[in-house]
């Protein structure tokens, strides 16, 4: 016997558990097919923003191009969680990135794409001050073609510091700039605070904008203030600002000369390191030995190449160890082997025995 279709309805309808479990199986999946194309759809307008900064990461000028005509927004901030310049400059427009990756064109592109000339950055800094302290002179004119005032103080939101425009056009490096400002009324500064920040800047900016200022400042730039000089160039192990200070005849000191030649056989310097032994020849006789070691603890196979170059290779002889337990040699084209055969042979001995080795023959 067939029951009617309307009274399996009734029947079905008037089943409470019945409809609860209907309840249970169509609410959910009534909601999964109102969120999912939502979803789709905001992943495909984030897709252009994404593929921009991806391609900002890998300083791709190229992609940058591509990513903005296909709908990427200009001033995004929403950098993808696994880049790397995530940790760095989240919550920063694009305009900006681009600079701190040190590409201008990057971030004239972005201009012409519509980027923001104007607004600031999470510190305060509008993006023509942060193209001076680029030395960016072609997007400081295209920002001021579009409204930017680059003759503005700097406002950051912190600066225990007390840093100027004059000072971070000073680390940008770029003469016309400065010069541009210094004639709008941005003076140099004339307390020592001032200057010592200035010059500190100026080391980032190169030898021409050092010596530039110095010249200005003359005597201003009192041995107090070289003396900071050498104690941050030395602090932050920058070879190039080191040189410019030796070059300069700042290291007046000799403890100065000391920590300086110290550092430049650290980073395996060996221009600044030979220049130094040129001016002063008992550099490497006075305390040798724990100038040696200091600098081993940071990269014995730098040192050990520039001590060979040196022609010192009885200072190489007690850290050899140090550096075969830490490199090894490892064949034909091996950084210890090309060391090796830099050694001068003496009185017909071999490069091993020379050095302490004589167990071992690496030629």
């Amino acid at each position: 016997m067939s029951i009617p279709l309307t009274q399996t309805r009734r029947s079905f309808c008037s089943n409470v558990p019945g409809r609860r479990l209907l309840l249970w199986i169509c609410i959910p999946l009534a909601i999964a097919l109102a969120v999912i194309p939502a979803g789709d759809a905001r992943a495909r307008k984030r897709a252009p923003d994404d593929a921009l900064w991806r391609a900002m990461a890998a300083k791709d000028l190229e992609g940058v191009e591509v990513a903005l005509k296909a709908g990427a927004y200009a001033d995004s901030t929403k950098i993808p969680a696994d880049l790397e310049i995530h940790e760095y400059y989240q919550g920063y427009r694009p305009i900006f990135v681009g600079l701190y990756l040190h590409s201008e064109e990057i971030s004239l592109l972005l201009l012409d794409h519509g980027a923001d000339p104007l607004s600031p950055n999470p510190r305060g800094a509008t993006p023509v001050q942060s193209a001076i302290s680029a030395g960016a002179e072609a997007l400081v004119a295209a920002l001021v073609d579009r409204g930017a005032d680059m003759e503005a103080e700097l406002r950051l939101k912190e600066n225990p510091s007390g840093i100027r425009l004059i000072d971070v056009a000073a680390g940008g490096g770029s003469l016309k700039l400065l010069k541009r400002l210094q004639a709008a009324g941005h003076a140099l500064p004339r307390e020592t605070e001032g200057r010592e920040r200035l010059f500190t800047h100026a080391l980032w900016g190169g030898p021409e904008m050092f010596r530039h200022l110095a010249s200005e400042v003359g005597s201003g730039l009192t041995p107090e203030i070289k003396a900071s000089l050498v104690e941050y160039a030395v602090k932050r192990q920058r070879a190039d600002h080191l040189q410019l200070l030796f070059d300069e005849g700042y290291l007046e000191e000799r403890w100065q000369r000391q920590e300086v030649f110290k550092a430049a056989l650290t980073q395996g310097s060996e221009t600044l390191a030979k220049a130094m032994l040129t001016a002063d020849p008992q550099l490497l006789d006075t305390n040798a030995a724990p100038l040696v070691a200091a600098a081993m603890e940071r990269d014995p196979l730098s040192l050990a190449d520039v001590l060979a170059s040196l022609s010192r290779s009885d200072l190489l002889a007690p850290h050899l160890d140090e550096i075969f337990i830490r490199y090894g040699a490892k064949g034909d084209g091996d950084p210890i082997r090309a060391l090796l055969e830099k050694q001068p042979t003496d009185g017909g001995h071999g490069r091993g025995e020379l050095l302490g080795y004589a167990p071992v023959s690496y030629t």
